[in-house]
């Protein structure tokens, strides 16, 4: 599986996509206008959501094995699962995947989401590789800042 960490602020990921006893890199969170999305489950699950969440002319996917995070840059934090209907999340915090409770712990002890995914790939044998992260943009004099990486959803 993997580790989404998200708050109001942030959302990291891991890398590891593991398929039996495989192990691969992928991308599992994306940068959208007005949103952060990360993603659990199946890989094809997951990108056919985040291209359904782009654009949303089309009728909602049907998916199974799969659950998201959409962090709005206005703090809005949402949980997607197979049912395709958001949740609210009114935590400041919240974490999915199989190392959702290690991250959990680290975020309500004050780590970074960046920590908190990175502990998580310490106990959890499908959490690893890179973490990304992104960050909810902050208007500085007229400059925005976003994070540490570009890419957009597909």
């Amino acid at each position: 599986m993997t580790t989404i960490a998200c708050t109001k602020k942030s959302m990291s990921a891991d890398s590891q996509a593991t398929s039996g006893a495989s192990a691969s890199s992928t991308t599992k969170i994306f940068k959208g206008k007005d949103y952060i999305v990360g993603y659990a489950g199946t890989e094809s699950a997951g990108r056919k959501f985040v291209s359904w969440l782009k654009d949303r002319e089309t009728d909602k996917p049907s998916l199974s094995d799969f659950e998201a995070l959409v962090l709005h840059y206005d703090g809005r934090m949402e949980y997607w699962d197979d049912n395709m209907f958001p949740i609210e999340i009114r935590d400041s915090y919240y974490s999915i995947g199989s190392g959702a409770d290690f991250a959990s712990g680290a975020l309500f002890h004050g780590h970074s989401t960046e920590e908190a995914v990175k502990a998580a790939s310490k106990h959890d044998v499908y959490t690893g590789g890179r973490t990304r992260t992104y960050y909810v943009p902050v208007v500085n004099s007229g400059k925005s800042t976003t994070g540490n990486d570009d890419e957009e959803a597909d």
